[in-house]
């Protein structure tokens, strides 16, 4: 249940890419203005997956004694290497 929300960081990519296809097809919606919808929508979603996540393993961290800042959200792929170096975890899928 920890790394549900991790795991959600993995798929936001395929969701924002579905979402632009979608958006291309719609009248009115330039490519331009579905790429930027895709974007902002993406950077939301992993803003509220970061919280999600930051919440269900904030024990963890206080328990090991580290923390890190939720402005690695911003990078995805450093935010995940953070979060497992932080709890400890093995970088490779089990």
């Amino acid at each position: 249940m920890a790394n549900v929300f991790a795991y959600g960081f993995t798929i936001v990519p395929l969701i924002a890419t579905v979402l632009e296809q979608t958006l291309i097809r719609h009248p009115g919606l330039g490519p331009k203005d579905a790429l930027q919808i895709a974007n902002l929508t993406s950077c939301f979603v992993y803003l509220v997956l970061a919280g999600l996540d930051r919440n269900v393993i904030r024990a963890a961290l206080d328990k090991a004694g580290r923390n890190f800042t939720a402005l690695w959200v911003f990078l995805p792929p450093a935010y995940l290497w953070r979060r497992t170096t932080c709890l400890g975890l093995p970088r490779t899928a089990a």
